[in-house]
């Protein structure tokens, strides 16, 4: 048995995939989101968008309360739109064995930051994830990631 749609169905199936192309056209002009809270952590990265070259603030608050490492306490890196590693912060320090945690008490806050200097950096638009406490975090990091761009 075949059906023959009426005009009034081929309009809104027209309608209906004219929709969704213009979605998702839509979702890669997306503002660039460079802070995002998740639970107890607020990352941003200042300013959201840069030549090659210039730096960019990134910063985590951490309300407590919260346990880290004293020595590293929060860890950086940039996964490029591909989600392919194209920058981790690089420590210049070793930590010593007897490391002991830090703590953010309850109800303060505490902020951690780094600068990445942008040089080399390919023009495009990057995703900041990080580390933060005292265990290991999971690949894609544990704190809340955001998106700057970087441009030519």
């Amino acid at each position: 048995m075949t059906r023959k749609l009426s005009f009034a169905g081929a309009t809104a199936v027209v309608l209906f995939l004219l929709f969704l192309t213009v979605g998702a056209l839509l979702l890669h002009r997306d503002s660039i989101i460079s802070e995002r809270t998740a639970g107890n952590m607020t990352m941003s990265a200042a300013p959201p968008s840069v030549k090659a070259g210039e730096t960019i603030r990134l910063s985590l608050t951490v309300t407590g309360p919260a346990q880290y490492n004293t020595c590293r306490p929060a860890r950086f890196w940039a996964d490029d739109a591909g989600g392919r590693r194209a920058w981790t912060e690089v420590q210049f320090w070793a930590c010593t064995s007897n490391t002991q945690p830090g703590t953010v008490p309850a109800g303060k806050k505490m902020t951690f930051a780094r600068d990445w200097r942008t040089a080399g950096m390919a023009p495009g638009r990057y995703t900041l994830r990080g580390a933060f406490g005292l265990g290991e975090a999971p690949p894609a990091g544990n704190v809340p990631a955001v998106a700057v761009e970087i441009r030519p």
